[in-house]
């Protein structure tokens, strides 16, 4: 048997390039306004851990200065989603925050 043939035979998954896979990191940027001094940020990401637990990550600062890092450790997914969200909604409850980038997020999810 040809080696081609047991190639082309097999049945290989296509992911799409838009298409979300679960150990992409989920990232959410947030800053103040260009208008408003001084610039505040908030970077929030979820990414897997090696242990097949997830970390929730929140960098909070000014624009040009050390930030503070946070880490918290979660063991479900379902959890770490929640804990992101909230903290998504924290920043964004007083309104001084803009989401300015996401990436990795599943689909559907803002």
């Amino acid at each position: 048997m040809p080696f081609g043939n047991a190639l082309t035979s097999a049945k290989i998954p296509v992911i799409k390039s838009g298409a979300w896979r679960p150990w992409q990191p989920l990232q959410i940027y947030l800053q103040t306004p260009a208008a408003e001094l001084p610039l505040l940020f908030c970077n929030l990401t979820l990414q897997p851990d090696l242990f097949r637990g997830w970390i929730v990550t929140r960098e909070i600062g000014y624009q040009g200065r050390r930030g503070r890092i946070q880490n918290e450790y979660f063991a479900s997914y379902a959890a770490a989603i929640r804990a992101l969200e909230q903290a998504r909604d924290a920043q964004l409850v007083n309104g001084s925050y803009k989401i300015t980038f996401v990436s990795g997020h599943p689909p559907g999810y803002f």
